[in-house]
This record gives structure tokens, sequence and C-alpha cells, in this order.
């Protein structure tokens, strides 16, 4: 007998998108995490062992488990419905989730399964770094909690899948790079913010002539506990017009672009699994 209480779980966590650096032609990404969230059900007709309907809706936020960091803090809002009975050989859900990034692109992803094979969801819409993007991803309940209110479920969910961004739309918002070929030409001072996965903080990067000099953040940045005093000493080399970059305190690698728009050059940074954005103006 089908009822509300042994619903399968329909959290559905769909991972989202960053700012990244234009490329030549889309890439696919694989994504991977956990997603949390509390579902509400409504019951349109119940009646035991002939047919159940109903709907639900849930919120909630996802956390990166892979390498690449892109998804992380993503959070989501998800409706659907409910349908079937033991006649009709289990329970069949189809609904909708759209996710939001830090930043505030969101996709809209389609989903579907059954009480027997479980959840799969489909990319369909988007907005910034989301737009014409494809992806898909199968989705497994890992762990519930009782109930805290009647009629809901508490519910973190493994989400498994790849993402493909189109090239064009990561082209469009960020003004194509102007190749560096000596450090002379950005030597100075920059300021700017970075953003990370659930935190931002202001930072300030030098450049000297021969491309030695660091980065510094003040004592009440949410990042200066990793630093040596405010300080992250970078190992920086040329290459194809970008710069290289390695922080030599965690080993994190990553390329700085040189781009400029309306008459102002701004550097933009961003670590190679995509996590971390900066972007930075001269000032002297």
């Amino acid at each position: 007998m089908f009822n509300q209480k042994n619903l399968f779980s329909v959290l559905f966590v769909i991972l989202g998108l960053v700012m990244v650096i234009p490329v030549a032609q889309a890439e696919r990404q694989e994504l991977e995490g956990i997603g949390c969230a509390s579902n509400t059900f409504t019951t349109v007709q119940n009646n035991p062992g002939q047919i159940y309907i109903g709907t639900w809706e849930g919120k909630g936020i996802f956390r990166s488990t892979h390498k690449n960091k892109i998804n992380d803090n993503n959070t989501f809002h998800q409706v659907g419905i409910t349908k079937g009975s033991q006649a009709f050989g289990g329970l069949f859900w189809h609904g909708y989730s759209k996710n939001m990034s830090q930043n505030g692109d969101f996709a809209i992803w389609e989903i579907s399964g059954n009480n027997k094979d479980g959840s799969r969801s489909k990319l369909i819409y988007g907005t910034g770094k989301y737009k014409d993007a494809k992806g898909e991803m199968m989705h497994k309940v890992i762990t519930k909690g009782r109930p805290v209110v009647e009629n809901t479920e508490q519910v973190c969910q493994q989400s498994v899948g790849w993402i493909e961004l189109s090239a064009a739309s990561t082209s469009s918002s960020t003004p194509a790079f102007k190749p560096i070929r000596d450090f002379k030409e950005i030597a100075g001072k920059w300021e700017g913010k970075l953003d990370g996965p659930g935190w931002s903080t202001k930072m300030t990067v030098i450049f000297n002539n021969d491309g030695t000099g660091d980065s510094f953040v003040s004592q009440d940045s949410s990042i200066f506990m990793y630093s040596e005093k405010g300080r992250f000493p970078i190992e920086r080399k040329l290459v194809d017009g970008k710069i290289r970059t390695k922080n030599l305190l965690s080993g994190g690698t990553g390329f700085t672009t040189l781009h400029e728009e309306g008459g102002k050059r701004f550097l933009k940074s961003q670590t190679d699994d995509g996590a971390q954005i900066g972007i930075y103006e001269l000032v002297k």
C-alpha cells in the first residue's frame, strides 16, 4: 500500500555554475555532490491500493563533493507531481527544479523517476552561464530524518552527472583577453574582490616588472587564517599570453588574464577547478 509516508524522495539537487573564462568550445565537466532539503507533500487523491496522486515542493542547498567546486552552495526550489499505486506498478514522479548559483544565474532542470529505478534530471533552460548549457544527473537518497512536521520530508541525496557550458554564453559576458607579452605591461598594484564557494573577500595583488609579487588580504578577511599574516606567496609564469599561477601555501593552481572594456583594463583570475574568481583594477 502506498501513502505519503513511503513516497520515494523527490529531492532533485541539480548543480549550478559560476563565471568561467571564455573557451573556444563547449567543455563537459563532471559534477558530484550532496544536497539536503525539506519537501512538503500535498495529497490530491489517495485510495490505498488503487491510486495515489499528490504534489510536492521542496527547498534546499547543495554542497559539492567533487574537486570541481563550481556548483558549491547552490540553492534550489523544486515542484512536481507524484502518481501511481500497486495496481499501476509503483509510484512515478515528474517535476522541475530551479537551481541558483551564488552570482544569481539559474538553471531549470526537468526531473523524472520512479520508486524502482530512482531519479534522473535533464537541463532544459538557463540564464547567464547556464544559457544554452546541457546536462544530465542521476540521484539517490543517502539519508532521511524523522519528519519534524506532518506531511514533510527532511532528506539528503547524492547527485552525480555532467554539465556542458555553451561557448557562446561563457564568452559573451567577459571581454576577450588581451595577451600579456611582458610582466612590465601589468606592473603595479591591483585591487579587487575574490569570490569563493560561500565567501568573498577584498584582495590586493602586486605585480613587479619581473612577475614577482604576492597577494594580500586584511586581518578581517574570511581567508586570513589561511595566509601568512595576510600574505599569499604566488608563483607566476607567462604562458600563451596568460599568467599561470600557483599558490605556494595551498598548492592550488590557476590563471590570470588581462581584459579591457570601456577604456578600462582589469585582471581576472580563476583557479583551475573554477571555484575561485577574482576581478582586479590597477590603482597605481
